[in-house]
């Protein structure tokens, strides 16, 4: 979600990143807490992740930003995600990303360096990536959660999308929002909280 003009608002109640499971390895039921920075504004950010599919390269969650105005007190959005390898490459071809602006976004991250100079020339082996480290992946949001078939909402944007990094050490998620409308390099920074049963909810995308 990337807010449009608005002035800051911080989370009320901190949150210590330090609350986290033994379970390092991403899958479905994790939850996790932290904020995004954005137009120089801080905003507290809640996801839920739904489902992690390996074997497809997908996976799916709920994404909660509060206080991004005064007229949003809460914006709850379903994404999908692509998670980077044999199915998924670092390339998004898609969502008006460009080479350019993939190679600008993942270079952020400092568990892409290895592939960084196999990226442009097309050579990464994406049948070997083996997630021993870390997790690439592509968050799209998709909807609103009260209303599947609101797809914008004024006073936020969230045409774009994430490059989003899980580090297995730190259990720390890092990202990206990236739209071309918007101010590039806006940051997501979260911390795995707890794994919790979700609701068994089922979306069907057209």
């Amino acid at each position: 979600v990337a807010p449009e003009n608005v002035p800051p608002l911080l989370p009320s109640e901190p949150f210590d990143h330090r609350q986290t499971w033994d379970v390092k390895w991403f899958q479905s039921g994790m939850e996790f807490k932290g904020s995004q920075r954005s137009n120089g504004s801080t905003f507290a950010v809640n996801v839920k992740i739904k489902e992690v599919n390996f074997s497809s390269g997908d996976c799916c969650g709920f994404m909660t930003v509060n206080s991004i105005s005064e007229e949003i007190r809460q914006l709850n959005t379903f994404f999908t995600g692509e998670i980077i390898g044999k199915h998924h490459s670092f390339h998004t071809n898609k969502w008006g990303a460009t080479e350019f602006v993939d190679r600008k976004h993942w270079r952020k991250f400092k568990q892409f360096q290895p592939y960084l100079m196999d990226f442009g020339v097309g050579s990464i082996k994406y049948d070997q990536i083996n997630y021993d480290t870390c997790v690439f992946m592509r968050w799209k949001e998709r909807f609103l959660v009260e209303d599947h078939k609101q797809t914008s909402v004024r006073g936020a944007s969230f045409a774009g999308f994430y490059y989003v990094c899980y580090d297995y050490e730190s259990e720390e998620i890092n990202g990206f929002y990236y739209h071309k409308d918007s101010d590039w390099f806006q940051t997501l920074e979260l911390w795995k909280f707890r794994n919790s049963d979700l609701v068994q909810t089922t979306f069907h995308i057209r």
